[in-house]
């Protein structure tokens, strides 16, 4: 993301309808539309039905997202795959892991929270019945598995480490930096999930020393659902192979100085006669596992990352991250108990007696035009940096007057 003043985020605010009416504190499920993204997202639709419609401009639009998000994480876009959700992702690596086990490998061990969401839980599971062993760490009283469990189970023998760096029902934030050193220091891979934190909390796959990471785009990098980037490390490329090999994934199907770039609106047409026959040969990086995409979920991720890359994201992270630190202590300051946290987060949730509770809070809060989420017995809020500090004391007294008359 670019340097930007912290004042432009009044302008940033104004770039999303629903805010005129709503305290929006639920990007963790889903944010509210921008209007550049609606735009890019009917201009499509429109020249679909007008006739004028050109897909390699919608392919062009994802290449541009691909070179945006490698920017965010400090690496190379031959680094970044495209696939479409997040379990599209785990499954990959999970395939490669599987892999170990079928060419006779000692029994490939896999390490994860029972607490994550069930997209970055299952395709570690199913595992089992592959050959492999998944441990899965119990959460502790608070319902969380904290770094240290995460790094007490990362012994030697262990093949994988996945593990979301902002859990979904709490806002509970790892350090994954400690996570990824562990995982190094016992010949072990990392995943890490981002999808709870990457258009908010800045994450450096280098620095942190990730082997895989990714993120679905449609909750805090405000995209449509169905845009997930999926960073590989270059020394795991040729771990992985696609779960649905396409056309996508094999050799250069581009003739030469054909391919679209980051900047074509326009690009040239490839030759049709590049897309058929061939050898089974695969990229040499991470576009060996793209998938072939949904192409007006990525014409909306190009408008979504453009917008957010307006910001500083140290600006996003420390703005957001304050927004949840005050809404924190105003919460605790009525009386109420917030879910343990270790590392600071833009998310966090805040203990009802119970579930049922939780519901009538929630729907109380919507009623008074403030959007959060139960989940279990806890409400969760989240701050993005389309928020302000109106936001939180809309919603510290709306919830102070939903659980008193509830």
């Amino acid at each position: 993301m670019t340097s930007t003043p912290p004042s432009d985020l009044a302008a940033f605010r104004a770039h999303f309808p629903a805010l005129e009416r709503f305290a929006w504190l639920n990007s963790a499920t889903m944010p509210p539309a921008a209007r550049s993204v609606i735009a890019a997202v009917q201009r499509a639709t429109d020249a679909w039905v007008d006739g004028t419609a050109d897909w390699l401009v919608w392919e062009a639009d994802a290449e541009h997202a691909r070179t945006i998000c490698a920017r965010w994480l400090g690496v190379s876009k031959s680094s970044v795959a495209l696939v479409s959700t997040l379990a599209d992702a785990a499954a990959t690596v999970a395939r490669g892991i599987a892999a170990l086990a079928r060419s006779g490998h000692e029994r490939p061990r896999v390490v994860v929270p029972g607490v994550e969401f069930r997209s970055n839980l299952f395709p570690w599971l199913a595992l089992a019945d592959r050959g492999c062993d998944v441990t899965v760490i119990v959460p502790d009283a608070d319902g969380l598995v904290r770094t240290e469990a995460v790094i007490a189970a990362t012994r030697p023998g262990v093949s994988l480490v996945a593990v979301s760096e902002v859990q979904s029902a709490t806002g509970h934030r790892v350090d994954v930096r400690a996570i990824a050193a562990q995982c190094r220091a016992v010949g072990a891979r990392s995943f890490f999930n981002l999808t709870q934190s990457l258009g908010v909390l800045p994450f450096d796959a280098a620095a942190v020393g990730a082997d895989f990471a990714a993120t679905h785009a449609y909750k805090w990098m405000l995209a449509p659902r169905g845009a997930t980037f999926f960073y590989v490390h270059p020394d795991r490329w040729r771990e992985l192979t696609p779960l649905a090999p396409n056309w996508k994934n094999a050799g250069d199907l581009m003739a030469p100085g054909k391919a679209p770039t980051a900047t074509d609106r326009v690009p040239q047409r490839m030759p049709y006669s590049e897309y058929f026959g061939a050898d089974y040969a695969l990229y040499d990086d991470a576009r060996r596992v793209d998938g072939s995409l949904a192409w007006f979920s990525w014409v909306g991720a190009r408008a979504a990352l453009e917008l957010l890359d307006t910001l500083s994201s140290a600006v996003v992270e420390q703005h957001a991250i304050g927004l949840a630190s005050a809404f924190r202590e105003g919460v605790r300051a009525h009386g109420y108990k917030v879910v343990a946290h270790e590392v600071p987060s833009q998310t966090l949730a805040v203990d009802l007696p119970t579930p049922a509770a939780a519901a009538a809070a929630t729907q109380a809060l919507l009623a008074a035009d403030v959007v959060c989420a139960a989940r279990g017995r806890r409400l969760r809020f989240g701050f993005h940096a389309y928020n302000n500090e109106s936001d939180v004391e809309r919603a510290l007294g709306a919830l102070r007057r939903a659980v008193v008359s509830g």
